[in-house]
């Protein structure tokens, strides 16, 4: 299958690029290989975003993929499995379908959630362990938890997790949370919310399903019985397939110029896998715009 232009990613900012490429008139396709929506979809309110008062991530998401799917966008749920180039074009060997042959790329991959660095991490996975409270705080209604981290991430989840969980300990390491003057106020307003400062995580403990947690506060180590933990230590860009492509900064985000453009001809990138000062939805939405605007006054 051949097209003037591949979208991989269909987040928030690949959505833009496929809204505007649409109405423009351009030959393209939009790849994803999970849910249209990216991070978007994890984030259980969203309060800053024009037009809503307040609107779940996921229902936004849904919002924009409905009209994305309005205009008729021709649109792939498959991994791309491996990038290369040829000529002037680049092939995109997908997992189950043929290969895709594209004379532009935009790079709309995003970013994921960070794992813990503690030993035996994976062992954890299923039966304590989580990276998601929308997705998985159920399963500890009425217990006690712990969320790692305290970015305005973490303090979202931890005040959704009050809502099912008896109590949920925050883990801060510095003297005070790293969150914007919001979302420390929601948590200081929740009565089972403990923010323990000073305080790292070392170690998780399990039987059957998690029991403990090993943290070191003040210098000491303390053990919690906890039965839930949820890890915000941070993201990491989905950037592995085209690092043979294009440059990136030490933590693997792509670099781009004001254009968008990276360093390949013929890629962009845009939103969150890229080396830019700000995450938001409304930024990775401005990127689209800027890279498809450049691109059709190159094309």
């Amino acid at each position: 299958m051949k097209y003037k232009v591949g979208i991989v990613g269909a987040g928030v900012a690949g959505m833009m690029l496929s809204i505007y490429l649409k109405r423009a008139g351009v030959d393209f396709v939009l790849i994803e290989s999970k849910k249209p929506g990216g991070q978007a979809n994890f984030t259980p309110v969203i309060e800053n975003f024009p037009s809503y008062d307040k609107i779940s991530g996921r229902e936004l998401s849904k919002k924009i993929f409905d009209q994305v799917k309005n205009l008729e966008v021709h649109y792939i749920n498959d991994e791309v499995k491996l990038v290369t180039r040829k000529d002037d074009s680049y092939v995109l060997k997908m997992r189950d379908s043929d290969d895709i042959v594209v004379d532009t790329l935009f790079i709309a991959t995003g970013k994921k959630i960070k794992k813990l660095d503690i030993p035996s991490v994976n062992d954890f996975l299923g039966v304590g362990l989580s990276y998601c409270a929308t997705c998985d705080g159920k399963f500890f209604e009425g217990k006690d938890v712990l969320v790692v981290g305290d970015t305005n991430k973490a303090l979202e989840e931890a005040v959704y997790l009050s809502r099912i969980c008896k109590k949920v300990i925050v883990l801060s390491e510095g003297v005070d949370v790293r969150a914007d003057h919001f979302f420390k106020e929601k948590v200081f307003m929740v009565d089972n919310i403990e923010i323990m400062y000073h305080a790292s995580l070392k170690e998780l403990v399990k039987d059957e399903v998690l029991k403990e947690a090993i943290i070191v506060r003040n210098g000491k180590e303390e053990r919690l019985s906890i039965s839930g933990c949820f890890a915000y230590v941070g993201y990491v860009p989905n950037s592995e397939l085209f690092l043979h492509l294009v440059d990136v900064n030490g933590d693997g985000y792509v670099k781009v110029d004001k254009n968008r453009q990276t360093s390949c001809k013929g890629i962009y990138a845009v939103g969150d896998v890229t080396d830019t000062e700000v995450y938001q939805l409304i930024t990775a939405m401005a990127d689209a715009v800027i890279a498809v605007n450049h691109y059709l006054q190159e094309n």
